[in-house]
């Protein structure tokens, strides 16, 4: 997937969901729960994002988002299962998205 970015924006989320939806459907993107990786210490970290929040390279010049299917009936942030394929994007003007096996 590519991605149209702006070099002196940040990436927000409701960007990637605004491709996906382009792409997939209304619905699409409201079905998952979002995350992206950040490096953290020695390690990385899963971060829960909302649609405004914007999405930091895990690596240097490297975007990966998670998507967790949230199940019908489940009212926390908390309930999810199922993770999507992981996106992976390399920074640039126009971002190229692709799914991880």
């Amino acid at each position: 997937m590519e991605l149209a970015q702006h070099p002196h924006q940040p990436l927000r989320l409701k960007d990637v969901m605004d491709k996906l939806t382009l792409l997939r459907g209304k619905g699409m993107p409201a079905l998952f729960s979002w995350s992206c990786k950040r490096n953290y210490k020695n390690g990385y970290v899963w971060n829960d994002l909302s649609e405004s929040d914007v999405i930091y390279p895990s690596d240097g010049v490297e975007y990966v988002l998670k998507g967790s299917e949230i199940f019908p009936g489940c009212s926390s942030g908390n309930h999810h299962a199922n993770p999507s394929p992981s996106l992976t994007c390399c920074h640039g003007r126009v971002a190229k998205w692709t799914w991880l096996a």
